[in-house]
């Protein structure tokens, strides 16, 4: 049906331009890094990275309050424990290693995952700006769970 085509392409338009202006932070930097070095499809990696990145950013006080107002409106008292309960739910992996089929391959880029994650254009919006090896630390939490 061209015209449902149409309005999806229109709507996945808006949401990109959206995206694009929203400073996403590394949530998506890092899940850019994973699709793009070892294919992991760009939902599930965002929805592996999430918690972790909620725990990570948690050391803001500003991103915790926020986290504390989500996690209050979805009726939890912790929000990375309402995401991995959400994610439990779908069937999404606790961690990148229980998704990957060749975790040898994650091994062998996880420094070019982290760098290529460090220069992608969503990270300015991250609360905390990690330095590269705080980053790579975080890819490896999220690899191990």
């Amino acid at each position: 049906n061209l015209a449902y085509r149409e309005k999806m392409l229109g709507a996945a338009c808006l949401g990109g331009m959206a995206f694009a202006n929203s400073n996403l932070g590394i949530t998506h930097s890092i899940a850019h890094s994973l699709g793009g070095e070892l294919g992991v499809p760009h939902g599930i990696a965002n929805a592996i990275v999430l918690p972790f990145v909620v725990e990570f950013n948690s050391k803001d006080e500003k991103a915790k309050e926020r986290y504390q107002t989500l996690a209050s409106m979805v009726g939890y008292g912790n929000f990375q424990q309402a995401i991995l309960d959400l994610n439990r739910q779908v069937d999404i992996p606790s961690s990148l290693s229980d998704y990957l089929k060749d975790n040898g391959a994650f091994l062998d880029k996880v420094d070019k995952i982290a760098s290529m994650a460090m220069t992608d254009l969503t990270i300015g919006g991250n609360p905390i700006r990690p330095i590269q090896e705080e980053l790579r630390q975080l890819i490896l939490k999220i690899y191990k769970g």
